[in-house]
């Protein structure tokens, strides 16, 4: 056992209060630079994504994009233009396969003497020497017709003379 115990501390308070100034002032020092670093950072990031710097960059853009714009208008108007009238293309009838198909039943013995496109449909005269001739074209263009390739066919009239029988029918 030891004779020297002291249960008194040796410690001065002196030296313990400097000790904890010292603790206070890397604490606060250690604040400081962080609030200060955090503070650039943080102007930093709103300098960057700020609305006035949004608007600054989009004017730069525009003002390099303004050539362009009367360009860009011009194609956009020719585009548009293209577009309409190919619609109207595709849209329109197809006469001349109407005609090849209206054409194509008649075997020669058939004399067509007038024909006439309008927009109330097709009116066809013709006119042969026999009725059976007659009879089969007027077959085919009605095959044309359940086919759908024509809408349908109205016969006006059927006239015979000395020269023969006269049709005179109308093709929607």
């Amino acid at each position: 056992m030891s004779v020297n115990i002291n249960l008194v501390d040796n410690k001065n308070s002196e030296s313990t209060r400097r000790e904890k100034v010292k603790k206070f002032r890397a604490i606060s020092f250690g604040v400081l630079f962080l609030t200060a670093f955090l503070s650039v950072i943080i102007f930093a990031i709103d300098y960057r994504f700020s609305a006035s710097y949004v608007q600054k960059q989009e004017a730069e853009l525009l003002s390099e994009l303004e050539p362009l714009s009367e360009t860009s208008a011009k194609v956009f108007i020719l585009n548009s233009k293209l577009s309409d009238i190919s619609k109207i293309l595709n849209s329109r009838s197809n006469y001349s396969e109407k005609v090849k198909l209206i054409e194509n039943g008649n075997n020669g013995n058939i004399s067509i003497e007038e024909f006439k496109i309008d927009s109330n449909g097709t009116k066809l005269s013709f006119s042969s020497f026999s009725l059976v001739e007659i009879d089969e074209y007027l077959n085919y263009l009605i095959g044309l017709a359940s086919d759908e390739q024509i809408l349908g066919i109205l016969l006006n009239s059927l006239t015979a003379d000395e020269n023969g029988y006269k049709v005179e029918l109308s093709i929607i």
